[in-house]
């Protein structure tokens, strides 16, 4: 049997992590790499607003990824409660 993988605490790293943590309300703030295509990442800027969850844009897809701790880059993600 595989172990799971699992995110650290505190954060949620991709996409689609991200928007249902803005979505579960337990978004804190929400990060997006400007590289990122923006047709991916419109949804959860929109979610993050509506919540009124603060965002941050990152320079790259490379350094978002470099920020949160992961072995790859990344288009978004938030800091969770």
């Amino acid at each position: 049997m595989k172990p799971e993988r699992t995110q650290p605490k505190g954060q949620a790293v991709g996409i689609k992590q991200a928007l249902r943590a803005v979505r579960a309300g337990l978004a804190k703030e929400v990060y997006y790499a400007k590289d990122a295509d923006d047709q991916l990442v419109l949804p959860l800027l929109e979610a993050a607003r509506e919540a009124g969850v603060p965002i941050h844009p990152v320079d790259s897809m490379k350094e978002l990824g470099k920020l949160f701790k992961v072995q790859v880059p990344s288009a978004a993600a938030a800091t969770t409660r």
